[in-house]
């Protein structure tokens, strides 16, 4: 709004007829006069609390030992994850081996055996 009415102003510093009315010029005064009304008052910084102060200092110290304690639980359970990986490898690789077996004798047919030839009659001489 200030913009406005103070563009005319510069542009038409030399014109007067170029000027803003009065009244236009006497709103944007009084707005300018109320402005730092309406600015709220900053608020006072906080007193110092020495008790708070040792209740936070507290409170941080219990949170580091939290953290801690979870970071030691954290390494526990991938040092127990990594043996039982490792204990559980090989038989994996037996149950695979296993199920290769499985496979191979269940898709290839066992070798066909060819019945024993009858035996050969001798006709009689007539």
């Amino acid at each position: 709004m200030i913009a406005s009415w103070t563009k005319p102003l510069l542009a038409g510093s030399e014109n007067p007829a170029a000027w803003p009315p009065v009244q236009e010029t006497q709103q944007a005064a009084s707005v300018v006069q109320t402005a730092p009304e309406a600015v709220a008052p900053m608020p006072a910084a906080p007193s110092f609390d020495p008790e708070q102060a040792r209740q936070m200092a507290l409170s941080i110290d219990e949170l580091r030992q939290t953290v801690g304690r979870l970071a030691a639980t954290q390494e526990q359970i991938a040092s127990h994850l990594a043996a039982t990986q490792e204990q559980i490898a090989p038989e994996m690789t037996r149950l695979q081996a296993a199920d290769q077996e499985i496979l191979v004798k269940i898709l290839v047919p066992p070798p066909v055996s060819r019945p024993a030839a009858a035996p050969t009659r001798k006709l009689p001489s007539v």
